[in-house]
């Protein structure tokens, strides 16, 4: 007789688990990585050419939409391997030792079994033994993640952001082309730089590696989304078209057959969004090349995107297998069944607001309009301010306990040291949440000030209903008596 536990290993079976945690692992690394960098020497000392953290989070919108356009245009890199370039720096450790563990454990898995298999399908021989070189191929592809970390932007020979300056190189002197291979051709006008032989082969060195840093990239971005299009198109058919019960589970509102058809769903979007992504890196990546500009964060931000966006493709790839088998899904109890549909709906929500945020962001070419900005300039400055205070309690915490361990050795009281210290870490986390408490407060109360003095509905709209009732009580508007926030906000602007 089977036993629940019996019941849900056949669900959540082994693959699924190591695609989950090798997925997982690389996605904390992408998003620890870019907070990391934050904090590195070479970022910051770019911040603080700009004036970000001069100016006041009072200002207006315009004044930090202004400045945090240029933070993104100055202090971040024009691709997400220079980010990664330092790999003796914090961030790119970090990077390198998550991405390596998460697509060794990621390789493990046997895509094959994320599905039915493909033996009991009635299509052709020869498109079966396809889709099995596609699930090999999206084994294989894995170790694209893996290479990629170990070949960098930048070397002790060799790197591409200096390749930008190749034109840019006016100490040289030009030289007419008089190439055989040249001639006929609209470049034997062009003037060519004469380079000194060793610069010449620095750029040859930095055109191979940079060639197979594509490959890598490009197998991990572009090809494996490519082979899960494969695999969701064969999904689809195999549990729609060739099995009824799946769709009349569909119709009738099934949770399992609803869950899989909206993760399905979801990773085409996925996939989608991930293409257009590349597509806008690589426009801005070559355009960055032979024209200054503002190409460089955009770029940036659409490869960042594509990254992010391939591990939640394979970790939404993992949750969808556990409702590939609903007659197993029926099985379970109910509690059982509720985790694992709370668990696919929490990814669903995550994944697919992350994707539809970057899917319009990237269809209008990283555009931020001014209020985007301005909202992105108070989070970071919010941000920034709540972790040197954090970091000044943990020093002081630390010289606290210092003190408290000499005094308990002078006295020779273990428990009065032990006492103590859990006091002094009770008030730490106290202040702390006061202190996030109080951080946000008064980012509320500046965005307030704002509003309260532009007085426009579309600057109102971005505050709390509390916060459009308390300005109602300062300028002693009558608002009890109106409902929805909308009303609200024409109240105030009309007086």
């Amino acid at each position: 007789m089977s036993t629940p536990v019996t019941e849900w290993s056949k669900v959540l079976n082994l693959p699924s688990v190591s695609l989950y945690v090798g997925a997982l692992i690389c996605f904390l690394a992408l998003v620890t990585t870019r907070q990391a960098y934050k904090l590195s020497s070479c970022f910051r000392n770019k911040l603080k050419a700009t004036a970000f953290l001069g100016t006041p989070t009072s200002s207006p919108d315009e004044t930090k939409a202004a400045v945090m356009l240029a933070v993104f245009r100055d202090a971040w890199p024009a691709t997400v391997s220079e980010m990664l370039q330092d790999t003796e720096a914090a961030h790119g450790m970090l990077f390198r030792s998550l991405v390596v563990t998460g697509g060794l454990v990621a390789m493990t898995t046997d895509f094959a079994l994320l599905t039915p298999p493909v033996s009991s399908s009635p299509l052709p021989e020869y498109m079966k033994f396809g889709m099995t070189l596609v699930h090999l191929s999206r084994r294989l592809v894995i170790a694209g993640a893996v290479g990629f970390v170990f070949a960098p932007a930048t070397g002790a020979d060799h790197s591409v952001a200096g390749l930008r300056t190749v034109g840019q190189d006016h100490h040289h002197t030009a030289i007419p082309s008089s190439s055989a291979l040249l001639k006929d051709t609209f470049l034997a006008a062009v003037p060519l730089q004469s380079l000194p032989s060793a610069r010449r082969a620095e750029i040859g060195r930095t055109a191979i590696i940079g060639a197979v840093h594509c490959i890598l990239a490009s197998c991990m971005l572009s090809t494996l989304p490519s082979l899960d299009l494969v695999a969701v198109a064969w999904d689809g058919y195999h549990l729609f078209m060739t099995d009824s019960v799946m769709f009349a589970r569909l119709i009738l509102g099934d949770y399992c057959a609803i869950a899989y058809t909206a993760l399905l769903l979801l990773r085409l979007l996925h996939v989608l969004t991930i293409q257009i992504c590349m597509g806008v890196f690589v426009f801005h990546f070559l355009v960055g090349f032979f024209l200054p500009g503002d190409h460089s964060h955009k770029g940036f931000w659409a490869e960042y995107a594509a990254c992010r966006l391939f591990t939640q493709l394979m970790l939404l790839a993992s949750v969808n297998s556990w409702f590939s088998w609903p007659e197993l899904f029926d099985n379970l109890p109910d509690y059982l069944q509720y985790a694992a549909l709370a668990i696919a709906a929490v990814h669903f929500f995550f994944c697919f607001k992350f994707c539809c945020r970057n899917f319009f962001l990237v269809m209008r070419n990283v555009d931020y309009s001014e209020r985007e900005l301005a909202v992105a300039f108070d989070q970071w400055r919010f941000k920034e301010d709540l972790f040197h205070t954090a970091l000044d309690l943990q020093l002081a915490f630390v010289e606290g306990v210092q003190e408290q361990l000499k005094e308990a050795r002078r006295q020779g009281d273990s428990f009065a040291y032990v006492k103590n210290l859990c006091e002094q870490l009770w008030l730490l986390l106290r202040f702390h949440r006061g202190v996030g408490r109080g951080a946000k407060e008064e980012v509320a109360t500046s965005r307030r000030k704002v509003a309260a003095k532009n007085g426009t509905p579309a600057s109102l709209k971005g505050l709390t209903v509390k916060q459009l009732r308390e300005m109602c009580d300062e300028k002693g508007i009558e608002h009890r008596g109106l409902k929805v926030k909308s009303d609200v906000v024409r109240a105030l602007s009309e007086n």
